[in-house]
């Protein structure tokens, strides 16, 4: 073997080396320096402009690598939102909140992803809600939907950006119907407005709930300043109970003021002592916290307490009930034909 040929061999050997070194530190860079990467990202608020300049490229087929982990599902949501993959968003949105109930995903990642495409994941996630089935699925992308609205309410909003998120919140709203929190949120947005119609309905709506009586209770305030109450009734205050005195066809009658009861009704040991003519009832079922009851129905010819007068207002009879120091109950049946605000500290009803 003549000495130039060696030195071809190796030549041939050190080119070889050196190409197999420099594949299998590209590969690791790409494995690990990309992901790494991505992973920092995914877990950042939505960076500057000239942060997102800086960005590695990510592979648009992130959707659909095996077996996605948290961090995929993430980097997927991403790039679907950078495309405007509405398709994909809604297929991997379900994983990522399921994720989310399992802890692996904080719902404010989500968010931080969904945040950079403005108002593109809006409208995807309502109809997500529309038509998911699961409740836990529906809560989760509820939370993640109002956070990315209150992303958007800052101090300097206008009135038209303020009549956007209302429009978007009564959406929501009328998707989720027992979501207290969003009566709540309406109230105070439409107290911004100056429409306190609106304002007083969602404030009354929130301020049975114990969690937010407070913050309803002082919006009711404000509005209770600025609207004179067209009438006071005096409530008497037992315990926690609220009582007040009405007239049922002329009788006097002291009712439990109960906000939660959907039906109001006497017993019927107060319709024979007073002997009222409650001409043809009807047998009716009640839920009640005790079980299923027998009441019946019928017409009161005139319900009366404060300056209010009700005419032909249904009640219903308690056939077993045997209330010892009332006569009866006021429900919501009756209460939500006023706009109405139980003043706890005045011991008054105010009616507005």
């Amino acid at each position: 073997m003549t000495p130039l040929f060696r030195f071809g061999i190796v030549a041939l050997a050190l080119v070889l080396v050196a190409g197999s070194g420099g594949y299998w530190l590209g590969k690791r860079a790409g494995r690990d320096g990309p992901a790494a990467s991505a992973v920092a990202e995914v877990q950042l608020q939505t960076p500057a402009p000239a942060a997102a300049a800086a960005r590695p490229a990510v592979a648009p087929d992130s959707c659909a690598r095996p077996g996605p982990g948290p961090v995929q599902l993430l980097l997927c949501m991403r790039d679907s939102v950078r495309n405007g993959n509405i398709p994909a968003l809604i297929e991997v949105l379900g994983p990522a909140l399921a994720s989310v109930e399992a802890g692996r995903v904080p719902l404010a990642s989500l968010a931080d992803v969904l945040a950079e495409a403005n108002h593109l994941p809006l409208d995807f996630l309502f109809h997500y809600i529309e038509a998911e089935i699961d409740p836990r699925k529906i809560e989760l992308a509820s939370q993640l939907l109002q956070q990315l609205l209150q992303r958007r309410t800052s101090a300097q909003m206008g009135a038209t950006d303020i009549e956007w998120l209302i429009d978007n919140v009564n959406r929501l709203l009328w998707l989720t119907p027992n979501q207290i929190r969003l009566n709540l949120w309406l109230a105070n947005l439409y107290l911004q407005q100056g429409q306190f119609d609106e304002a007083r309905y969602h404030a009354l709506i929130a301020v049975d709930a114990p969690e937010y009586r407070e913050a309803a209770g002082k919006i009711l305030q404000k509005l209770a300043l600025g609207s004179k109450p067209s009438s006071d009734v005096d409530l008497q205050v037992v315990g926690n109970q609220y009582f007040i005195a009405a007239r049922i066809d002329g009788a006097p009658a002291r009712l439990l003021l109960d906000t939660g009861a959907s039906i109001s009704g006497v017993t019927r040991a107060f319709i024979e002592h007073h002997g009222i003519d409650t001409g043809p009832t009807e047998v009716v079922q009640l839920n009640t916290a005790g079980g299923v009851r027998e009441a019946r129905s019928f017409q009161v010819k005139r319900l009366a307490f404060g300056q209010l007068v009700f005419a032909e207002q249904p009640m219903v009879i308690f056939m077993d009930a045997q209330f010892e120091t009332f006569d009866g109950v006021l429900g919501l049946d009756v209460l939500r034909q006023a706009d109405f605000y139980i003043d706890e500290k005045a011991a008054k009803l105010r009616i507005f």
